[in-house]
């Protein structure tokens, strides 16, 4: 049986990333990406479903800028470790408080399917969040 949850309680988080995946993007560049929206949606109102060949650069900017607005964490060091092996970048340490992750990260279950032989769960925090509480969250890294 585990121990009662106290709100002092704290959490080490991971992350593996290779360079470009850590950064906190500027205003100018998330105005520039609700703009490049635009047309993608309105391809979709028109029920247009087919893949914009067009604009694909915008598509694959987009993809690239959506995975910058948020931060995916584990607890599992081994996994983040493994990752940032695979892509020759750097593992990403945190170490917050019960109290944080509950009030600043949305949890989800990876891979439900699989729970009762890898339960695994993911911690997904907005990138200024983050940025605005490195100090805080004693924010370290480790190349590999």
């Amino acid at each position: 049986m585990s121990k009662p949850l106290k709100l002092g309680m704290r959490l080490q988080l991971y992350r593996g990333i290779s360079a470009d995946e850590f950064k906190v993007l500027s205003a100018k560049e998330l105005s520039q990406s609700r703009r490049n929206w635009k047309p993608l949606l309105a391809k979709r109102v028109a029920k247009d479903m087919s893949y914009p060949t067009e604009m694909d650069h915008v598509v694959q900017h987009l993809e690239r800028i959506a995975r910058l607005e948020r931060q995916h964490f584990t607890d599992n060091a081994a996994i983040a470790k493994s990752y940032a092996r695979k892509v020759d970048g750097v593992v990403v340490a945190i170490d917050v408080s019960i109290h944080d992750v509950i009030k600043h990260f949305r949890l989800e279950f990876q891979n439900f399917a699989k729970r009762k032989k890898n339960f695994e769960i993911v911690y997904i925090v907005d990138a200024k969040i983050m940025a605005k509480n490195l100090r805080r969250w004693k924010f370290k890294t480790k190349r590999f």
